[in-house]
């Protein structure tokens, strides 16, 4: 399974609203003014005359004149004189002019005249823009994100305190159990008083965010309007003076079915001394004025009333190893020499929350052990870790993203033969900068994963 997909663990981001219908456009712009005609190209050259046709046919000669008198033959003797010549005849018509000759080739054409400027272009005119579309409807709100911080469980064992048990912060490997309130419209009746043991949170702010309450619980009647209340308070230790810091109520309780009560409530900061300790109070309230007996139930695996809240507890410190012997004192006046440096004291015992120990690609196929916490960093490459081998119920581990590159090389945490969240699924952690809370409930469900 991975982190991401799971809507057990992230806010899911709402669907994008649907996009608004395009704005109408705008005008066309003025189409510009056509450019001068360019001038006319030089005429071209004449083509070569062409050949001469061939002549005419010569007309017909015309006829010949009649022939002149022929002289009386002079006597012999002196030879006569010789007759004029006749006139000459009228010439003969002109004949028909032959065709004309066969046309010469047409020359080349001249070259094209040089191209006129072109003229200067229209100016364009943008039409307006057209209105913005309608914004589509906002997208519908992802589910609540899983929930973080501390978890804190209700348990049946006295604290050092009378009439208080205990809040532990993990599920005690007890069988389901519950505490009966008979109540009537006189007055609010304890349902069970639960204090965390002493050096829990451990922390000097219990930090702002949401405080979700998970109540099991069963009436026997419906007679009346009946509720639970929870008072929350910061108690000193030692002293054991108490301070009510909020309250929270269920609605009106309308079913006689034993079934699951869900409160959330938002809370500031709260600044509080390292050693004070957290308290929850029950109480069951209702209008009716004949008994109404009211069931809170704990402990097991399935009816588990529990607390997530904000906070990040920190386990108590060690008590500091004896200091060691002192060097000897130097002789006054010049500055002596520094003595030897004592033995290191014995470390102290570790506390119920341990320090981060940090991971890389390097450490890949490491099995983690119980109540472990890690820095893991995939910033080189991805790589897998396995979760602790046979856990006990309640014990933990916890996961951080050392450099916030989870979404980039993803970190996988095998189940090591228990299943995750019901599920025999290995974990891929892909969330960049996650820091990931586990809780081993029992072998029928296996982890519980928290993320903040």
């Amino acid at each position: 399974m991975r982190l991401s997909e799971s809507p057990q663990y992230l806010n899911r981001i709402g669907k994008t609203g649907a996009t608004g219908p395009t704005g109408s456009d705008g005008q066309t712009g003025m189409t510009g003014r056509t450019g001068m005609t360019g001038l006319t190209g030089d005429m071209g050259f004449t083509g070569p005359t062409g050949a001469d046709g061939q002549t005419g046919m010569t007309g017909m000669t015309g006829m010949t004149g009649q022939s002149g008198y022929t002289g009386q033959t002079g006597a012999d003797g002196q030879t006569g004189m010789t007759g004029m010549t006749g006139m000459t005849g009228q010439s003969g018509y002109t004949g028909p002019t032959g065709d004309d000759g066969t046309q010469g080739d047409i020359g080349p054409t001249g070259a094209a005249g040089v191209t006129g400027t072109t003229g200067a272009t229209g100016e364009s005119i943008t039409g307006a823009t057209g209105a913005t579309g309608m914004t589509g409807n906002t997208g519908i709100q992802g589910e609540r994100g899983s929930l973080a911080g501390q978890v804190y469980f209700l348990h049946e064992e006295d604290s050092e305190y009378p009439s208080y048990d205990k809040l532990l912060p993990y599920p005690a490997n007890n069988t389901e159990t519950h505490y009966t309130a008979p109540v009537t419209s006189s007055s609010d009746v304890g349902l069970g008083a639960f204090l965390t043991d002493a050096g829990e949170p451990g922390t000097t702010v219990w930090l702002a965010g949401v405080w979700d309450f998970n109540i099991w619980a069963q009436i026997d009647s419906l007679d009346g309007e009946t509720k639970i209340k929870a008072d929350v308070y910061k108690r000193a230790h030692p002293g054991g003076t108490e301070t009510l810091l909020f309250s929270v109520e269920t609605p009106v309780i309308e079913t006689t079915d034993l079934h699951l009560i869900e409160l959330s409530t938002t809370q500031p900061d709260y600044t509080v001394l390292a050693t004070d300790r957290l308290t929850v109070k029950f109480k069951a309230s209702t209008t009716n004025a004949t008994t109404i007996n009211v069931d809170l139930y704990f402990e097991g695996t399935a009816h588990y009333t529990h607390i997530h809240t904000p906070m990040i507890a920190v386990g108590p410190v060690g008590p500091t190893g004896p200091t060691g012997a002192d060097g000897q004192t130097g002789m006054t006046g010049m500055t002596g020499l520094t003595g030897d440096i004592g033995s290191t004291g014995p470390t102290g015992s570790t506390g119920s929350v341990t320090n981060f120990t940090v991971k890389t690609n390097g450490d890949d196929g490491y099995t983690m052990q119980e109540n472990e916490r890690i820095l893991a960093s995939t910033n080189a490459a991805p790589f897998a870790m396995n979760l602790p081998t046979g856990p006990s119920q309640g014990r933990w581990v916890d996961v951080a993203d050392a450099v916030s590159t989870w979404g980039t090389n993803n970190l996988t945490l095998h189940r090591n033969g228990q299943k995750i969240q019901g599920v025999v699924q290995d974990l891929i952690l892909d969330v960049s900068g996650a820091l990931i809370h586990m809780v081993f409930l029992d072998p029928s469900y296996g982890w519980e994963v928290y993320m903040y």
